[in-house]
């Protein structure tokens, strides 16, 4: 896999970046910020006093604030304290999707992809859950959506959550690529998280790879009319594309059925896609929180020396002021 990212970045010139954090455009004109949290530096959670909570004003909700206080960082993540505070951006098919998400991406090292620990991963979603996370990240080359999925069939069972309150997306993988193989890949992921359906499926990655990582001659446009037939039958609710440029996104929505929801890429495309009435998901704005094994990444921003100045000076944390910026 890692041999894998290195040549696609060097083919595309694109940033590979491993840990989530979206920021979400519906129009030209606002910015709605979608959070993905990286996992394995939150599992465990401390609530914080009343006069530690952040205040932003006097239209501020009462929130709850949770510390990630195990992990490769510490972070500070706010919520609103029930699911209908979660801001929802419309797509273009009509369904609703929750501005504020939780990825479960936990990286990979020099074995390849991490997997969860025991119920690490489980117990984050569940806490994820009952401070108003409604909309959770995942992928079937993460290989976390059967946590996922048993966090999620926990809250409903207990009454918490319907399964119409969460929005739940994975992906495609490029090893997937035929359209024969995408609905048989999209069941295994639906039986891995235990759940009927998913809320929006996305094609990964344009570019598909046999089983030994090898180029496929599998064209994307295959891939996405197996996506249109998973929709069809009614697996995925809404189906969309990642990593894609403008001619490969102009391509599917001229020679397919349906037009993609949603498109998780980089900034240069959003007027495009806006202009397309397609949302973009873009990620990691302020590049990698943590470093990769054997993987050249950008530093963590979080970490310059400019933003932690302007964090000091206002009391905030340095995420803070990049993501106030953003929005």
């Amino acid at each position: 896999i890692t041999k894998y990212y290195r040549r696609y970045i060097k083919t595309y010139s694109l940033t590979f970046f491993t840990n989530y954090y979206y920021l979400c455009f519906n129009n030209p004109h606002v910015v709605l910020l979608l959070l993905i949290a990286r996992l394995p530096a939150c599992v465990q959670f401390q609530h914080l006093p009343s006069q530690d909570r952040e205040s932003s004003g006097p239209d501020s909700r009462d929130i709850k604030m949770y510390e990630c206080s195990k992990g490769s960082f510490h972070c500070r993540t706010k919520v609103g304290a029930s699911g209908s505070e979660v801001p929802r951006i419309k797509l273009s098919n009509g369904a609703e999707m929750p501005a504020i998400a939780l990825g479960a991406y936990l990286g990979f090292d020099q074995n390849g992809i991490i997997r969860p620990r025991e119920h690490n991963l489980r117990d984050v979603i569940v806490r994820a859950i009952d401070v108003g996370y409604r909309h959770f990240d995942t992928a079937s080359i993460y290989e976390t959506e059967a946590e996922v999925g048993q966090a999620v069939r926990l809250k409903i069972a207990e009454g918490a959550v319907h399964r119409h309150d969460i929005f739940i997306t994975t992906k495609l993988w490029n090893t997937q690529h035929r359209r024969d193989q995408v609905v048989s890949s999209l069941k295994e992921s639906l039986k891995k998280m235990g759940l009927s359906y998913v809320d929006l499926y996305l094609m990964h990655w344009p570019i598909g790879l046999n089983e030994d990582y090898s180029y496929s001659d599998a064209d994307y446009m295959e891939t996405w009319r197996g996506l249109e037939d998973a929709q069809w039958l009614g697996l995925t609710r809404s189906i969309g594309v990642s990593n894609f440029n403008q001619d490969q996104l102009q391509r599917v929505i001229v020679e397919g059925s349906i037009k993609p929801v949603a498109l998780q890429i980089e900034q240069e495309l959003v007027d495009f896609a806006q202009r397309q009435g397609i949302v973009v998901m873009g990620y990691s704005p302020f590049g990698s929180l943590v470093k990769r094994f054997g993987v050249k990444l950008p530093g963590p921003q979080i970490d310059d020396s400019t933003l932690v100045e302007i964090a000091k000076k206002f009391n905030k944390t340095t995420p803070q002021v990049v993501l106030r910026w953003l929005v």
